[in-house]
């Protein structure tokens, strides 16, 4: 039983590292975190493997209790499974909360771009924490006066003064934070 619930747990984190690894290195003061979106494609398999040990872990936590007897030996199985049943509601319910990590990490609101802003089309964002991570990435570059990432429209809108920083210094940059890109 431990076995199925640290399993879920280590495969609900692992799925949401594609998210969490940006915040933690921004909430930490460091750089972009390009190895995070190494985890984004894992992350339907990651679920899948989740959902495996959680089924794994409630299947034994309500199979029927065996007869005591001679087939159990002089050790008898508990009287009740309450304990691993709340365990198990309780792995679930974080298991879950792990997996919603990448749908409310990252930015609310997105605007049209504005005249003469950079459109940037990015392949492989999943989440909010994958825009955050592209962000993060363009605001680095010398020059750019805003920069806003949508993993749902598959783009980043960026505001560059064309006196002190070029496209192309911004499309590196992207590509270095471990996403495909192209200019629109």
């Amino acid at each position: 039983m431990k076995w199925t619930i640290a399993g879920s747990l280590a495969s609900a984190f692992a799925s949401s590292l594609c998210c969490t690894l940006p915040l933690a290195a921004a909430g930490l003061g460091l750089g972009t975190a390009s190895l995070a979106s190494v985890f984004a494609p894992w992350r339907p398999l990651l679920i899948v493997v989740v959902a495996a040990f959680l089924g794994k872990g409630f299947h034994d936590a309500y199979k029927p209790l065996p007869a005591c007897g001679e087939a159990c030996g002089e050790d008898c199985p508990p009287k009740s499974r309450r304990g691993a049943r709340i365990g198990m509601w309780l792995a679930t319910a974080l298991a879950l909360s792990l997996l919603g990590i990448p749908y409310v990490t990252g930015s609310a609101a997105r605007s049209t771009p504005p005249d003469g802003a950079l459109v940037y089309h990015v392949e492989g964002m999943t989440c909010e924490g994958c825009e955050s991570s592209v962000e993060q990435a363009v605001r680095s570059v010398k020059g750019v006066k805003s920069v806003d990432a949508s993993f749902q429209d598959s783009r980043a809108v960026v505001e560059l003064d064309p006196k002190a920083g070029r496209p192309e210094d911004v499309l590196a940059a992207i590509e270095k934070s471990g996403y495909r890109a192209r200019r629109e």
